[in-house]
């Protein structure tokens, strides 16, 4: 059963929060880790938080969620279950521009609110979890300048099953990675034929280090990103081996909105 659907996602080295009034939220992660080591015990980032919202209804939508494409490009899923396309401009300096004004781009239609977990990969690629632990993949064309162009026509393609399992589901890194988390273990999967929708696949089994104090996970094409119990994000680099240290990032994410 799929249960991490929170107002916390990224993409690049910027991770956007929506807060429990409906504003978004732009943190700059990327100067300070360029500034201090990375450490276990003080967090590294002491520098900017943005609102870059127009309006306050990001606390409203079903899903929201990055393309991991690191170019501010951001999918929203509305109550009602259509899909839009928008673009943050100032992604990389946290300036409240848009395209089309922040307005978003209407690139779906009804349907996507039936989805359990919605999530991107880069180029394109969104996969989607059905109740029934189905996955299934999409491919949008127009990923970069919000043109309603699709792959298969904009249907579903059914790529994998048994996915309820897991409490946590993921996209991250560049390149077709999802992580499945359940209990004290989580599954990297690499979905190998990401771009065309065939059911290619591989995966490796590992721990999850302080599993117990996480309770929200998301990744960025660059990042693996969780918060704990006390509000901390903390980060460690994608590698095939998910090996690299684990570093204290930034507090204050306890209160951002959780998605219904």
């Amino acid at each position: 059963m799929i249960i991490d659907n929170y107002g916390v996602f990224a993409d690049g080295d910027a991770v956007y929060s929506i807060t429990r009034e409906g504003d978004l939220l732009w943190h700059d992660l990327n100067t300070a880790s360029k500034k201090r080591s990375c450490s276990e015990g003080k967090p590294l980032a002491r520098r900017m938080s943005k609102k870059v919202s127009t309006s306050r209804g990001w606390k409203n939508y079903k899903f929201v969620f990055s393309s991991n494409d690191g170019q501010g490009i951001i999918y929203l899923v509305t109550q009602d279950g259509r899909l839009f396309w928008n673009q943050h401009l100032g992604h990389r300096n946290g300036d409240p521009t848009w395209r089309f004004n922040g307005m978003g781009k209407k690139i779906g239609g009804n349907g996507w609110a039936n989805y359990k977990k919605v999530f991107a990969n880069g180029d394109g690629t969104i996969y989607a979890i059905k109740s029934n632990g189905d996955l299934v993949w999409y491919r949008h064309h127009g990923y970069l300048d919000g043109r309603n162009t699709w792959e298969n026509n904009g249907n579903e393609k059914l790529i994998g099953t048994g996915w309820q399992i897991y409490n946590i589901v993921t996209g991250v890194g560049f390149g077709g990675r999802i992580i499945g988390a359940k209990g004290s273990y989580w599954k990297l999967y690499q979905h190998q034929a990401r771009l065309n929708g065939d059911k290619n696949w591989s995966s490796k089994t590992f721990r999850i280090y302080r599993d117990s104090l996480y309770v929200h996970w998301f990744g960025s094409d660059k990042y693996l990103y969780t918060i704990d119990n006390e509000g901390f994000l903390w980060g460690r680099n994608v590698t095939p081996e998910m090996k690299a240290k684990v570093c204290k990032l930034k507090g204050g994410f306890q209160n951002y909105a959780k998605l219904q």
